[in-house]
């Protein structure tokens, strides 16, 4: 039954049910003789007055015939699960931008951190190569102050000019000529001996005593430390 039957009364629907039941009647019925009219109203005799009783679940039945606004149903849930989405990839680019800036802020640490080692080893290489620099420049000046190779000297010199003679009588033309030039060179030697002798006692007087101060006052481990 259609839904424009709702609240009709029996009154207003008599002459469509006389005309439909004329129309369905068979030519051998046994109510042909009967008016067409009397089985309607006998059979709407108890409703007169009263609104037709209505089929059970026909609003149900017939919901799914209007479609109207049902793209709006659809909208909304579609926002909804858009929205949501966006919220997660929002919370997703939030998570790998701070991941991002955290490994390049380990990164950079680790960079400077490995830097700064690199340079304070240098540092630490440069200043041991300085203290050993030191220690061997302070034991050349003292030596060349007490002037104690000096003694050594005379000795060298004098097995030299001892042997020139034994070189200058060989048979053999080299080491006759090694033996004539080791006699002119010994008193060559002698002066070159004393002559640096003097100036590294001269050297002596005004470096020494800047490389004791600073092995006295440990300058150059202040310097690491610093």
């Amino acid at each position: 039954m259609d839904g424009r039957w709702l609240g009709q009364s029996v009154a207003s629907i008599e002459p469509a049910m006389q005309n439909r039941a004329a129309a369905t009647r068979c030519p051998g019925d046994a109510t042909t003789g009967a008016s067409p009219g009397h089985s309607v109203k006998r059979y709407l005799r108890p409703f007169r007055g009263q609104a037709l009783p209505q089929p059970p679940l026909r609003g149900v039945l017939a919901l799914h015939r209007d479609q109207k606004g049902t793209i709006s149903l659809l909208s909304v849930f579609s926002l909804l699960l858009l929205t949501m989405l966006l919220g997660m990839v929002m919370n997703v680019g939030r998570q790998v931008d701070r991941k991002v800036r955290m490994q390049n802020a380990a990164d950079a640490a680790t960079y400077s951190g490995g830097v700064m080692l690199a340079r304070g080893m240098n540092s630490l290489a440069f200043t041991n190569h300085l203290i050993c620099d030191v220690f061997a420049l302070t034991a050349y000046m003292r030596e060349a102050r007490d002037r104690s190779s000096a003694t050594l000297a005379p000795d060298a010199l004098a097995a030299w000019a001892a042997m020139a003679p034994w070189l200058a009588a060989s048979p053999f033309p080299k080491f006759s000529a090694l033996g004539t030039a080791t006699a002119l060179k010994v008193p060559m030697e002698a002066e070159m001996v004393r002559s640096f002798t003097e100036w590294s006692s001269a050297a002596s007087a005004m470096i020494l005593p800047v490389l004791e101060e600073i092995l006295a006052q440990e300058l150059i481990p202040k310097y690491q430390r610093a």
